[in-house]
């Protein structure tokens, strides 16, 4: 049965009404894509970033904002579930997902919480928010966090020391520790 925007909105508001996560849907919003506060690390979409390519989540940002994927190799079904917290409200929108895939949207809209069921193709989602805003990021695969080896940030696929992990804007870097030598980001570990 089909319902119309009308009834589907409604539905939402009284689901944010019970205080409840409500899902993720795309609309118009005036957020700013990836500003001159994104960290060089997370910029450009990872150079390793294809349909069944190393098991993992892959996130990166352009100006179009960020973007999450998941994939992993064979046809196997492997869950992919997690939160992604923006200090600044988002907008999120599925992309590349297949049935069964869902996100769901905080009613202060500053965390996405998803599910996907992947087949070894790319599912995923994207994101707008405010310029300068702090991303905390948390994937697991099936009952376990994922390695921080199994997640690629931006063009040269930097890694996280551990996940979750927080990627702060630039202006917050300043008083960060200098990288190592290794592609490692200063996106720290979330509390």
């Amino acid at each position: 049965m089909r319902t119309s925007t009308r009834t589907r909105s409604l539905v939402a508001t009284a689901a944010a009404a019970a205080g409840v996560l409500v899902p993720a849907t795309a609309h118009a919003d005036t957020t700013t894509p990836a500003c001159d506060s994104t960290p060089g690390y997370v910029q450009g979409q990872p150079d390793t970033l294809k349909a069944g390519a190393t098991s993992g989540a892959y996130l990166w940002a352009d100006a179009s904002g960020w973007h999450f994927r998941v994939t992993h190799p064979g046809k196997a079904k492997v869950v992919f579930t997690g939160r992604i917290t923006s200090s600044q409200p988002m907008t999120v929108t599925r992309a590349a997902d297949e049935k069964g895939d869902r996100v769901w949207l905080s009613l202060d809209r500053k965390s996405a919480i998803y599910r996907f069921t992947d087949y070894g193709q790319l599912d995923g989602l994207d994101l707008t928010t405010a310029c300068g805003a702090t991303l905390k990021v948390g994937v697991r695969s099936g009952k376990h966090e994922l390695d921080p080896q199994h997640v690629f940030l931006g063009r040269h696929d930097a890694r996280p020391k551990a996940v979750p992990f927080v990627i702060r804007p630039r202006s917050s870097e300043a008083t960060a520790p200098a990288p190592k030598a290794t592609p490692t980001p200063s996106a720290t570990p979330a509390a």
